[in-house]
């Protein structure tokens, strides 16, 4: 959500009359996240006695193409349809759902009720974990296909073209974990783990918590079909980490050493379980799941680190933050719990 695309007025203006969401008030670029461009749009509408502002969300993609995005927009359209809070795009006047802004592709989604949470209190885990439940069970028939493009071969040809970047030690992990997770995605258990369309970025700033006790998910630009349990450890590995360790590091807004934090995480477990229970072959892939969600993250990190695309406002983060979560999670594994199981 940084901002690569410069829209004036004039341009957003013209945007609206695509729509019908009201008239022009504001917009305010977005700095946090690094992939599309992002605003907060204001509008009002003119020909009624009150005075309500709508806000709006408009995305202006930077990678992802018109082609691409079809999976994108009808996902959350498909879960919006279930019944799940999710930032579904609005339709234009000719009933697209995807509009052009400067050659780009682009939606306006309407900002839903709620504020991100940092650190989340063990409730708003539990919180976080039905949402993430209740989207698996909907996508199971979303029937549009489309892979994880931070998958697996996204790590084998990322990853190699970092190694320069880095220190020795820094470059060997890197290799030994992408060639570990590319021998278990070959392995007759990676292969029968469920599978379906994923969030695969729901951190805790892409999960709006509103004051009546419900979570809504934002951000779908990075979804794809993969593991579901893949996805949970995605989630984990954000909402469930101990971060009250400091040692006046400056990096990222709340330091975590990559521990995860006992009661976020059964609060989070047994709020998923209750929705959607684990099979045994789900169960026995905790450890390396878990490893291979800090792990995209971490190359993700790097690559934005050491190979920035250039932007008007952008905020990048971090990447030791990852490598801490993947160094722990190779000696500390994540495993099954069954005090996780709901009563």
């Amino acid at each position: 959500m940084a901002v690569y695309t410069t829209l004036s007025k004039q341009d957003v203006c013209q945007l609206l009359t695509q729509y019908n969401c009201g008239d022009y008030l504001s917009h305010e670029g977005i700095t946090s996240g690094i992939e599309n461009t992002n605003y907060y749009v204001n509008t009002h509408q003119t020909n009624t006695t009150d005075a309500i502002v709508q806000q709006w969300v408009l995305t202006v993609f930077e990678v992802l193409t018109a082609t691409q995005l079809p999976y994108y927009l009808e996902l959350t359209t498909h879960l919006k349809r279930h019944n799940l809070s999710v930032s579904a795009p609005c339709r234009l006047n000719n009933g697209q759902l995807m509009a052009i802004v400067q050659n780009k592709p682009a939606v306006l989604t309407p900002c839903l009720l709620g504020t991100d949470v940092m650190p989340p209190t063990p409730k708003q885990c539990a919180l976080a974990g039905t949402l993430l439940a209740n989207m698996h069970q909907a996508s199971t028939d979303f029937m549009l296909r489309q892979p994880n493009l931070r998958g697996l071969d996204w790590w084998q040809t990322t990853a190699p073209g970092l190694y320069a970047h880095v220190s020795p030690s820094i470059a060997g992990l890197l290799a030994d974990e992408v060639a570990e997770q590319t021998a278990y995605a070959a392995s007759t258990a990676y292969n029968q783990l469920p599978w379906g369309a994923v969030h695969a970025d729901l951190f805790c700033n892409n999960v709006l918590i509103a004051p009546q006790g419900y979570a809504g998910a934002i951000d779908f630009f990075f979804a794809g079909d993969d593991r579901y349990v893949f996805d949970l450890c995605v989630t984990i590995n954000d909402w469930c980490l101990q971060r009250d360790y400091d040692d006046n590091h400056t990096g990222d807004t709340i330091y975590s050493n990559g521990t995860l934090h006992p009661e976020r995480l059964f609060a989070f477990m047994q709020a998923y379980l209750a929705q959607r229970p684990l099979n045994l072959i789900e169960q026995a892939s905790l450890p390396l799941m878990a490893r291979a969600a800090a792990l995209r993250f971490w190359i993700s990190r790097l690559n934005d680190w050491y190979k920035p695309r250039a932007a008007s406002q952008l905020v990048a983060h971090d990447p030791q933050h990852f490598e801490r979560i993947l160094r722990v999670r190779r000696t500390q594994p994540l495993t099954f719990n069954n005090a996780w199981i709901y009563p």
